[in-house]
């Protein structure tokens, strides 16, 4: 039997579940995840505590295709409530943990959660949202020592891990088997400024990431998922330290691979970004993977290894895996001027769209920022609506065909225009330009779109326009990405304001924070007599860009 033969069938079972019991059946003690507090939670642990997750809410009245929102850093608890919802059946839906209560609000009614799985430090907004939620919804808090006890209308995380009701589990957990058919909803940036749910199919989902295997991980193209287990199972598992949130596609997508891989999750330390702490965690663990979001993350990365790389103990990594966001080739560099003797490896794809292309980086063979080799099934539509033949050179849009979402949530005219078939095949098209060369390199141009991309997160310049609009002192406001060494993109907000005020760049970030994620904040304040606009209301682009000095 293929392995495409194979994974197209692995939807009688939840391919996740299937894979994750059967880890920890055979390789218990082994460790699932390593926490941010040093913890280790055994493969035995991570499945016992997901099925307790998942027999609480199923004897709380949820039932499966039910929505659970995941409102959480990354940790245990994170990857335990994913794998509690590939085993009842639950869809998953992820939660940016810096929305604010506007943000939050919107993902929980547009993704109909019936339970929600937050942090003790985002307590207040979710005590927020609570005012709009269904009396039905199903509250669990996981400490994290920023707050006391649980309030009475959520249950404890921990009360949950520590209970063992085997009999009852069973009964729960026998009457909701996992299916593959049974989705992931995964939010990302949306071109309204609010986000929108991709619907992937766990075992679509699951074909793409593990059918081919994965080098880095020391796993081979399995040939079924029994064949899978058995080498998951026969050697020390991959040790990944992911920078990124689990709660975006680059970390959520590496964390089900390595776990998939028989491997250990390491949790790194604080509630930001700090590369020294990335560094000695890695080192600590005896990490093999390092999963990051480009220069946002690299650059620090290699300003910490110039100044404490000496004392770091890394010689089990053996790749740089990095995704989201530009990944220069100056860096890289560097990088591997500490780190000789790994792989660094350059991902092109989206939520929409995994597996566009793929850039790989050794010592004396640096690729350059931008170029990635296509994937099998990715073509390019030129202007006039043809693609490009194989060995044409030119630009057009990337599509990509094969394994594919099922389309956005709650959006019909938006699946419509990015999932299209042509000649026959559905292609998913995302709206990224590229020029192809006749060698079949792809150099990605960028969005055609005014979206913002900074250190991998997505900002709709209309969503902090209007925020910024609201601020007393201005009259007037428009925003626009422009070119950042740490981030790749910042925010640059060109403010005209109302006679007499003033306002400053601290004044408009605090304000813009309060309403909005902080990485929404603009980085940069241009302040004009007037905002330049057409005789019709709409913005100058041109004029725009020039006073941005982009």
């Amino acid at each position: 039997m293929t392995v495409d033969q194979h994974l197209s069938l692995v939807h009688d079972d939840g391919p996740f579940s299937y894979v994750f019991e059967r880890i920890a059946a055979r390789v218990g003690d082994r460790a699932a995840v390593v926490d941010a507090d040093g913890s280790t939670v055994s493969w035995s642990e991570f499945v016992q505590n997901s099925n307790r997750i998942a027999a609480h809410l199923l004897d709380r009245g949820l039932g499966r295709g039910d929505s659970i929102a995941v409102f959480m850093r990354n940790s245990s608890a994170f990857l335990e409530t994913y794998a509690a919802s590939f085993r009842a059946g639950f869809v998953p839906v992820n939660i940016n943990y810096r929305y604010g209560a506007e943000e939050t609000d919107y993902l929980l009614a547009d993704s109909g959660a019936r339970a929600v799985v937050y942090h003790a430090a985002f307590r207040d907004v979710i005590e927020t949202v609570r005012a709009t939620a269904s009396d039905d919804v199903v509250w669990i808090e996981v400490p994290d020592g920023t707050a006391g006890s649980a309030p009475e209308w959520a249950t404890d995380h921990r009360a949950i891990a520590a209970t063992d009701n085997s009999a009852e589990e069973s009964a729960a957990l026998s009457n909701s088997a996992p299916s593959g058919d049974v989705p992931i909803l995964l939010y990302t940036g949306g071109t309204t400024g609010m986000p929108k749910g991709v619907i992937w199919r766990q075992r679509d989902l699951f074909e793409i990431l593990l059918a081919k295997g994965n080098p880095w991980r020391d796993l081979p193209a399995p040939e079924s998922l029994d064949h899978l287990v058995d080498v998951a199972t026969s050697r020390p598992g991959p040790v990944d330290v992911a920078a990124c949130p689990y709660m975006h596609a680059t970390g959520l997508f590496n964390q089900l691979i390595t776990l998939a891989a028989g491997g250990t999750s390491v949790v790194v330390p604080g509630e930001s970004f700090d590369a020294h702490v990335l560094l000695t965690t890695a080192a600590r663990a005896g990490a093999t993977l390092l999963v990051i979001v480009g220069d946002a993350m690299a650059r620090p990365i290699v300003d910490a290894l110039d100044a404490i790389g000496d004392r770091l103990d890394l010689e089990s990594l053996v790749a740089v895996v990095s995704s989201g966001a530009t990944f220069s080739r100056v860096v890289k560099e560097r990088l591997l001027e500490h780190l000789p003797d790994i792989s660094i490896v350059d991902a092109f794809g989206s939520s929409e769209a995994s597996g566009i292309g793929i850039n790989i980086s050794t010592r004396g063979d640096v690729r350059d920022t931008a170029d990635f080799v296509l994937g099998p099934q990715v073509r390019v539509i030129t202007d006039d609506g043809e693609f490009l033949a194989p060995g044409e050179a030119g630009e057009g849009l990337v599509a990509l065909g094969g394994v594919l979402p099922v389309g956005y949530h709650n959006d019909p005219d938006k699946s419509a225009s990015t999932f299209r078939e042509i000649d026959g095949v559905r292609y998913g098209i995302p709206g990224d330009f590229a020029r192809v060369d006749a060698d079949g390199t792809l150099h990605l141009l960028g969005r055609g779109s005014s979206c913002i991309n900074s250190g991998g997160e997505k900002i709709y310049p209309e969503e902090v326009d209007e925020v910024v609009r609201r601020h007393p002192a201005v009259a007037d406001a428009a925003c626009i990405g422009v070119p950042d060494d740490r981030f790749g993109e910042a925010v640059a907000a060109i403010v005209s304001c109302r006679e007499g005020a003033s306002i400053d760049l601290e004044t408009l970030r605090t304000h813009v924070k309060s309403q909005l994620a902080g990485y929404k904040a603009p980085r940069r304040l241009i302040v004009v007599d007037e905002v330049l606009r057409s005789p019709s209301g709409k913005l100058d682009h041109r004029w725009l860009r020039a006073t941005a000095g982009d």
